[in-house]
């Protein structure tokens, strides 16, 4: 996230369900980051999966509302997986993040294995 530079992989809301979130994490806490990857093709789309390891968590001012503040997620890159979405969505270790129609399920964090 070249928006606050460092070691930054995800930002989250210091208010509600985000800032619960935020502060439960733990150093080194495995996360992963899911996006979509460029445009369809073919009726096709691909996912990129990172995997972090959580090294820290900062407070500063969002760069879209300066008087909102959020925490800024730091982290080491362990690993980068691009799928296609259809397969991602069946895949063991990430199918979690999909609902039953393959799209992204619509939360910002899911805690857990």
């Amino acid at each position: 996230m070249h928006l606050y530079q460092g070691s930054a992989f995800f930002d989250l809301w210091v208010t509600g369900r985000d800032d619960a979130t935020a502060r439960e994490l733990r150093l080194g806490d495995t996360c992963i980051v899911a996006r979509y990857s460029g445009p369809v093709r073919s009726g096709t789309r691909n996912v990129i999966l990172a995997t972090y390891t959580f090294t820290g968590l900062r407070r500063v001012n969002s760069p879209d509302s300066p008087d909102r503040a959020i925490w800024v997620l730091d982290g080491n890159l362990v690993g980068r997986e691009e799928l296609l979405k259809q397969d991602a969505a069946k895949h063991s270790l990430y199918s979690r993040f999909f609902n039953k129609r393959g799209d992204f399920k619509q939360v910002s964090v899911m805690r857990g294995a």
